[in-house]
């Protein structure tokens, strides 16, 4: 029932989504001041003192590289460059998958996968697998196997000795199915 509808003795709606100024989905982490028992309360943190300010917040980019959002507003050809990244992929696994830890103990499992092109030519696509798909990777997939794969095209540069570098084009894997 929209909000003209609805009968004068029924109380406001709250507004569900506050308007922000960031845009939603990006990477970023909210960093927030530690709350006391006085200044959640609003009573002041000592008698001849004012209140506190309650938790400031203050948006700082995280660590993935990505830029923080300047406040525009996300527009339909933006959303669809992202969603064009996202594939999906049936095939078999090339090789036995690769599985290594980060300093930070995060697992990660890489893989080839054969699939087929649009001209029915067999393509191979490097995936990788992180944290919980790299663990089921590690105990449910070996070479042979065939998958179905969703995730999103990722490229990253490699340094070659020379000094050049060269594009690796990989899919970071979002839901990895043994079919």
């Amino acid at each position: 029932m929209s909000e003209k509808e609805r009968p004068p003795y029924l109380p406001d709606l709250p507004e569900l989504y506050p308007p922000t100024e960031f845009v939603p989905g990006a990477a970023q982490v909210a960093v927030v001041e530690p709350l006391t028992a006085a200044n959640i309360a609003g009573e002041p943190a000592d008698p001849a003192g004012p209140a506190p300010p309650v938790a400031q917040e203050q948006l700082v980019p995280a660590a993935s590289g990505t830029p923080a959002p300047t406040g525009e507003q996300v527009t339909a050809a933006d959303e669809e460059a992202r969603e064009r990244a996202r594939v999906t992929l049936r095939g078999r696994v090339g090789a036995a998958p690769r599985l290594r830890t980060t300093p930070k103990l995060r697992l990660i499992a890489q893989f080839p996968l054969a699939h087929r092109g649009e001209d029915d030519r067999t393509i191979w696509t490097q995936v990788v697998a992180f944290d919980a798909r790299a663990e089921q990777v590690r105990d449910h997939v070996k070479k042979g196997d065939a998958l179905e794969v969703i995730g999103y095209k990722h490229t990253r540069s490699i340094e070659r000795r020379d000094g050049s570098t060269r594009d690796v084009e990989e899919v970071y894997a979002t839901v990895i199915k043994v079919r």
